[in-house]
């Protein structure tokens, strides 16, 4: 700053040595405040700053906030003009002086031109009123612990909406939620110091206050200085065990660090708190099974996830690592921040209610409070980019203020693809399509490397009386699974109700034989947090002999149960009301029958039982709903598009209907006087009142027929057969897939490739001139282009290409090329590395974008390694040293986009 001063009067000498050289005597004349403001005011757009003065000798200091709604540390300077100016006979503009800033400079200061952006509203404070809370919930409380830190920097950057912010989750902590005061450690600016240490938005400086919830009783544990924050980590260590939950909200001031991604939190008094620190200093309770709940507001909060992406930690930001936050341009909150708490608390501090309960479940989870503020906040996608993860992700969708999740391991198999474990699965009504089994009939041999993930229906044949099941069971806990569970599988014949007495092998039907029974109890291996294995069981049927009577089950298929269990003994399954899966996480079921035609038919029919569930008479009724895609085209539409749906009745299933005098709603029945057979044309279709007499069981029929100029193209079609009882609650379902077929496979499409240049090679396909689609696909199977023609780059790890093409006589065709790849990853070597990897490229980038990044296969807490690449490189050294014994990955990227990559190992 003297220096700068310096220079100034330098300037001044020589300009008046200019003019005395000349015989000018010159006039010294005062700069008053008005005149230096309004030069200073003058270099902006009117009202878009704020200024302060800063006390000087000699001249005028303005100290100039150009970015007042962002959270520091952003854009602002000091403005010098002379306080005396000399004029040689003509008016003199004084000159003004900048010096850049990112943060505030010390010393006190004193507002000029400072703007209430709030008007009315600049003296709201927020107000959240108490709950009357259950056992439950104070139970949650009690074992929850907060920091709430605020850090300040100093006066001027310590804005009142800061304090806002920190009163309203208090409030929402103390009064919503019953947590004790005890167990909140509020960590802000100048802490109990009387001093003036918030400016309010008019620009005056007062004493933020000690009293947060407006109680009369102080309630500030602290400064906002780095050794606070770490005592009163200490003293959590002291306090938590495992299974509580560690709530570590920030808001005020970041910035970037020096290394990439790298953040921190702006201290009070200019000190700084970096991501790794926060990371190493909350690792103690973390290790000890502690839920750390991360919320930070500050500008490039973003940086510090990678360093808290680890076991144990959901985190939250306002904005990526290399992004401000913003104020709320209403109130004096900030906005994501305030979004956020608004979702805990279920109300805004004007007490107007919020509902971010997505899942309907009772609680706001840590995953929905960030959804909510993200769709609320008006930055977000645009200036914001809120980030969020949770290690594992299960966790940030279980862990709310009210709700503690399982501190262990938590195993589950999914109903559905949108199944995450919670009780009840609200997702869907239907809880028998898990795809987390599956059966494969084809295969002679587990290969768990190479499993295919496509259920076949069972098939037992003299040559082959057994066929594989897979299920897929995961760990959603924070620790890893003991290896003691058990998984027990059972077997029940295609039905749309199984009761308990149907998987315990109690049931027979009409032709004697068993309707369901045990398959067998298989251990499950330990399972690491947050991932998912697969378990191979082979199901041999009991008694060859029963192979040969299975064509008494009509098409026959199997519905299957699986359930994990603390012991390998089966429990007793006496009740006679099924368990529904969708209450369960432990238990799954997969009712699903694929019904296949081929080009010379047009129709396929399959067999279910329906059964009355109650050992009493009761009416049920029974719809066939379409699964519509999400995303409706020419080649993706539901069944009732292409095909008409039969149910044929059993006559015992008939008399039922008849009993309940043969009702229905939208269903084609004959004309026949015993319409035996009905047709489902559309989802509001209902076969109503089937009254069934107590634990009666049939079979019904459905046979799905092609409607008439339906082009066979390959298309697969889901469609559930619903039973529902007296109050419209399902009791049970089938799942159909059916499979269309094709009309014909034609000779193979011919590819020719056309070198481009830079690695870039054209593939042009000989189509026909009557093809309707041509699809491309990689060797992943995932479509990269249309058309006749692409242009690839191959590398190493996909360099095979596949055209299929459509005609509109339903024929389709193919071909395949592999071509000799030139981009990409050469070799990454040794494959047992100590020291360094040599990393060899097939050809050079040529993008100053380009980048080789290391990362651990399934070990989050191993923070990926970064080396730049420039656009010539083809070879890369990377000392690996450091990293822990395991597989690794190897990545190559180019202007942000993963071109290839390899794995290695580290010794």
């Amino acid at each position: 700053m003297r220096k700068f001063y310096t220079i100034l009067a330098l300037m001044s000498l020589y300009v008046a040595s200019a003019f005395a050289q000349i015989g000018m005597v010159p006039i010294e004349r005062p700069v008053t405040l008005n005149e230096a403001l309004s030069l200073v005011t003058a270099q902006y757009e009117s009202g878009s700053v704020d200024v302060f003065l800063k006390e000087d000798v000699f001249s005028w200091v303005f100290f100039v906030d150009e970015e007042p709604m962002k959270g520091w540390e952003h854009a602002c300077c000091l403005k010098t003009v002379p306080k005396k100016v000399k004029e040689y006979g003509v008016p003199v503009s004084p000159y003004v002086a900048t010096q850049r800033l990112r943060i505030p400079p010390s010393g006190e200061m004193e507002p000029v031109s400072v703007h209430n952006r709030y008007g009315a509203n600049a003296n709201h404070k927020p107000r959240v009123a108490k709950k009357n809370l259950s056992a439950s919930v104070k139970e949650v409380a009690r074992r929850t612990y907060a920091i709430i830190l605020s850090g300040g920097i100093c006066p001027i950057a310590n804005a009142e909406r800061y304090w806002n912010d920190c009163s309203f989750i208090y409030q929402t902590l103390v009064n919503t939620y019953g947590v004790p005061k005890g167990n909140i450690y509020p960590i802000i600016s100048d802490g109990n110091d009387p001093g003036k240490d918030m400016m309010k938005p008019d620009g005056t400086f007062v004493s933020s206050p000690l009293d947060l919830d407006f109680d009369g009783q102080p309630d500030i544990y602290g400064n906002a200085r780095r050794e606070t924050v770490e005592n009163a980590l200490n003293e959590l260590k002291l306090k938590m065990n495992d299974g509580d939950q560690l709530f570590f909200y920030v808001i005020d001031h970041g910035s970037k660090g020096n290394a990439y991604k790298q953040s921190y939190i702006n201290m009070w008094d200019y000190q700084e708190l970096y991501d790794d620190e926060v990371a190493n200093w909350t690792k103690p309770l973390v290790d000890k099974g502690v839920s750390a709940n991360f919320v930070f507001g500050q500008c490039f909060s973003g940086g510090f996830v990678d360093e808290l992406t680890k076991i144990g930690c959901v985190v939250a930001t306002a904005c990526n690592y290399d992004e401000y936050s913003y104020a709320l341009s209403s109130f004096p909150y900030d906005e994501f921040v305030y979004y956020w708490t608004c979702a805990v608390n279920g109300a805004t501090p004007f007490s107007t209610k919020t509902s971010a309960d997505y899942d309907g479940n009772g609680h706001v989870s840590m995953e929905e409070a960030f959804k909510y503020a993200k769709a609320h906040d008006s930055f977000a996608g645009s200036m914001e980019h809120p980030q969020y993860v949770s290690t594992p992700i299960y966790l940030g969708k279980d862990l709310a203020f009210d709700y503690l999740p399982v501190s262990g391991p938590d195993l589950f198999i999914r109903d559905n693809d949108e199944d995450f474990g919670l009780e009840p699965n609200t997702t869907t009504e239907v809880h028998w399509d898990s795809p987390d089994i599956w059966i494969r009939s084809s295969e002679t041999s587990i290969d768990i490397d190479n499993i295919v993930e496509e259920h076949q229906n069972p098939e037992f044949k003299d040559s082959k009386p057994y066929v594989h099941v897979y299920v897929k069971v995961t760990n959603r806990g924070k620790k890893v699974s003991t290896g003691d569970d058990w998984l027990q599988l059972y077997w029940a014949d295609a039905s749309t109700a199984i009761s308990n007495k149907v998987w315990a092998g109690m049931e027979i039907n009409s032709n004697k034989q068993y309707t369901g029974g045990k398959i067998g109890s298989i251990n499950i291996p330990c399972i690491q947090p947050g991932e998912t294995i697969i378990v191979p069981v082979v199901w041999a049927w009991p008694d060859p002999t029963e192979i040969k009577n299975l064509a008494l089950r009509e098409n026959h298929h199997f519905c299957l149960s699986a359930r994990i269990n603390e012991t390998h003994i089966y429990p007793e399954l006496e009740e006679v009301q099924p368990i529904n899966a969708g209450d369960n996480k432990t238990i799954a079921q997969k009712n699903l029958t694929v019904l296949f035609i081929d080009d010379r038919t047009s129709s396929v029919d399959g067999v279910v039982y329906v059964r009355n569930i109650a050992n009493h008479q009761k009416n049920y009724s029974l719809e066939i709903r379409e699964r519509r895609p999400k995303i409706a085209t020419s080649l993706n539409k539901g069944i009732y598009d292409v095909a008409t749906v039969d149910l044929t009745m059993s006559s015992q299933i008939y008399n039922a209907w008849q009993r309940g005098g043969c009702r229905a709603k939208g269903i084609n029945m004959p004309t026949s006087t015993t319409p035996q057979t009905v047709t489902f044309t559309s989802n509001n279709d209902v076969l109503q009142d089937l009254k069934f007499n107590a634990s009666e069981f049939e079979r019904v029929a459905i046979k799905v027929k092609l409607k008439d100029g339906v082009v066979k193209q390959g298309r697969k079609y889901k469609f559930d057969l619903i039973q529902r009882d007296e109050a419209g609650n399902v009791v049970g379902g089938e799942t159909f897939q059916f499979n269309e077929g094709w009309v014909a496979i034609n000779p193979p499409i011919t590819i020719d490739p056309i070198v481009i240049g830079d690695g870039m090679i054209m593939l042009n396909a000989a189509v026909p001139e009557d093809n309707v689609s041509v699809n491309w696909t990689d060797e992943t199977d995932s479509r990269i282009g249309r058309g006749s023609n692409i242009t690839v780059k191959p590398t190493r790890h996909n360099d095979t290409f596949t055209v299929t093409v459509f005609n509109d006589k339903g024929e389709m065709s193919e071909g395949s090329i592999t071509l000799e790849p030139t981009f990409g990853i050469k070799s990454a070597s040794p494959a047992l590395v100590e020291d360094v990897l040599d990393i060899e490229l097939l050809s050079a980038t040529g993008s100053p974008k380009s980048e080789i990044i290391i990362s651990a296969i399934n070990r989050t807490e191993v923070k990926p390694m970064y080396k730049a690449l420039a656009g010539d490189e083809t070879s890369v050294s990377v000392v690996v040293s450091t990293l822990p014994t395991g597989v690794y990955v190897v990545t190559l990227t180019v202007d942000g986009k993963a071109i290839d990559s390899v794995k290695f190992n580290k010794k």
